[in-house]
């Protein structure tokens, strides 16, 4: 055994074979050999510029990091494959060229920010509840929401059983619990608005229990009509669409790193293109048209080479008057009034 070395299972998180929990249960099952050896002993430590990490008879290699920030729209999933054949956040990254999963999970019906990468180390880190990462959401009660319920949600809970969820993302029925219920943490609640009849609110937890804030809910007699994670460990998705993404900036995994306690240098992330508008839409090419010398431009009319301006009112010819009523001696024929006063006689 290295004892300067790293730990086994924290090489293979780092390489994107496995979260660190899966990797535990893949040295546990003799699957992981080091030089050729197979080892099923926990907390062995390899040296990676010497040792040979083999996985199933694969050999180990070491890629690049990765950081998305991904704006997760309703009806997805934040598994990387779904037995239901549901669509998974993954399909909205297609051209990842590594290996990612998500930090944490959002349910199928819940929108926001959504971290996705390949660095094991900082995804456990993050999701570890000594870690206290603060997680927002903006939830929208079903009932308006009266000083005592905030009172409690602030306090805390004891929280109902989470329900199992079906293909459509709705709640099935509570199956029967056995045993002391959980209990939230202390959070932060304030009332962003009232509508007509619900509530919209922002909750600021510490803690990343399953369904937690839909619990929460329920337990002071309430229900949630939609939720949206608004922050993740300080990062937003401010300038990013629903159902895009963008990478993380180097300044930004430093932060995470040492949010988490972990060396904010260590990381070597790789670079990605910016999808924070659309992961769908691409814009077109911009061609580099050659510019027109002065050669190939058209000289200016002279002045007097322009067309004519228009000639005024007063310049305009007389229109001609139709002869075809007019007397073979010149005169018009009388009008209507010329030949009333002819026909009526003066009056003496």
């Amino acid at each position: 055994m290295n004892m300067n070395g790293i730990r086994l299972q924290l090489l293979l998180a780092k390489a994107g074979i496995a979260s660190r929990r899966h990797a535990e249960v893949l040295i546990s099952q003799g699957h992981v050999a080091i030089n050729g050896k197979v080892v099923t002993q926990l907390g062995t430590r390899v040296d990676p510029a010497t040792d040979r990490i083999s996985v199933d008879g694969k050999l180990v290699e070491q890629e690049p990091l990765a950081y998305y920030l991904l704006n997760k729209p309703k009806g997805y999933v934040t598994t990387a494959s779904d037995p239901d054949g549901r669509q998974t956040v993954f399909d909205l990254i297609p051209d990842a060229p590594v290996r990612l999963f998500a930090v944490g999970r959002l349910d199928y019906n819940t929108e926001g920010v959504l971290l996705l990468t390949n660095d094991g180390e900082l995804a456990h880190a993050l999701m570890h509840p000594s870690r206290g990462v603060d997680k927002v959401y903006h939830a929208k009660f079903r009932e308006e929401l009266t000083p005592m319920m905030i009172a409690r949600l602030q306090e805390g809970v004891d929280l109902p059983p989470p329900r199992p969820m079906g293909k459509d993302g709705q709640p099935l029925p509570v199956p029967a619990h056995h045993g002391m219920p959980e209990r939230s943490a202390p959070a932060d609640v304030r009332v962003l608005k009232f509508t007509s009849r619900h509530t919209w609110a922002e909750v600021r937890i510490h803690e990343g229990k399953n369904r937690q804030i839909h619990r929460m809910a329920e337990a002071v007699g309430s229900s949630l009509l939609k939720l949206v994670r608004v922050e993740y460990a300080g990062l937003t998705a401010d300038n990013v669409e629903v159902g895009a993404y963008r990478p993380l900036r180097p300044q930004e995994v430093a932060k995470l790193r040492q949010l988490c306690g972990l060396n904010p240098g260590a990381a070597r992330a790789t670079q990605f293109e910016d999808r924070s508008r659309s992961s769908q839409r691409s814009r077109p090419e911009r061609t580099n048209r050659p510019a027109k010398s002065v050669e190939d431009r058209p000289a200016p009319r002279r002045f007097e080479e322009q067309k004519p301006a228009p000639r005024r009112f007063e310049d305009r010819p007389a229109p001609q008057r139709s002869d075809r009523w007019q007397k073979p001696d010149g005169r018009r024929p009388a009008g209507p009034r010329e030949r009333f006063e002819q026909a009526t006689p003066p009056v003496e």
